[in-house]
Formats: C-alpha cells, structure tokens, sequence
C-alpha cells in the first residue's frame, strides 16, 4: 500500500516537473516578431480606384522583388523582411521611376513603414496631379 502511494506520489511530481520544465519554453512575452514586419498603406486618397490600383501594384510588384520579402497576405500590405531596409527603399526608388510615365491623375500619398511601436515611415511617395 505504502509502495503504490510512493508510485502515485513520484507520478504526480514528474508530471508535475514536465509541465513546469515545458512552460518555461514558451517565448517571451516581448515578442520581437513585430520587428520585421513591414507594411504599405495609402495615408491620402484624394482620387480615382486606378490610381490607387497604379500605385499600388507597383509598389508590391518592386518590393516583392526583393530577396528575402515574404507577403504575409495581412492588412496594408504587410511583409516579413530581415534583411537591409535600404533594399526596400531602393525597390521603392525603381517603383516610383517606373510611375514617373504613368498619368495618374490626383492626390495620393503611399507610405512604406515599419511595423513597431511608432510605425516608422520608410518611403513615402506623393502624386498630386490635378484631375
């Protein structure tokens, strides 16, 4: 009797020390996954749909050029990048000439920015024609 209660005992600690052992493997609470998650939003539409589509795919189809980009598919353009940012920058540098040729007509205003607690601006590209 005394054997089975030091067998029940001994099972409840190594359960126990398991599921200590196993929690503390958990991450942080100060997840840095944030700090290579990239975004690309407009801060300013003041025209058409194909404007914004213009500038847009553009933008996109020059940064994911990038090696090392990975869309995520989430809000504003999101991508994962852990390389140089000014990789990024000079993608938007080559998206913003290949729009110089385009007669987009209005206000717009595309920003390319770092997700992290102040939302740090990257690029931003401006186009305001009048319609």
């Amino acid at each position: 009797m005394k054997k089975s209660i030091l067998w029940v005992f001994a099972a409840i600690l190594i359960c126990g020390l398991t599921v200590t052992s196993l929690s503390s493997c958990k991450s942080d609470s100060n997840d840095d996954s944030d700090t290579n998650t990239y975004g690309m939003a407009f801060s300013k539409v003041d025209g058409d749909l194909t404007g914004m589509a213009k500038i847009e795919n553009t933008f996109k189809d020059a940064v994911g050029k990038v090696n090392g980009v990975k869309f995520t598919g989430g809000s504003e353009g999101e991508f994962i990048y852990d390389g140089d940012p000014s990789n990024i920058v000079a993608a938007c540098k080559t998206a913003e000439a290949s729009l110089a040729n385009e007669a987009i007509k209005g206000t717009y205003v595309y920003q390319v920015f770092k997700r992290n607690a102040s939302k740090t601006v990257i690029y931003t590209y401006q186009v305001n024609t009048p319609e």
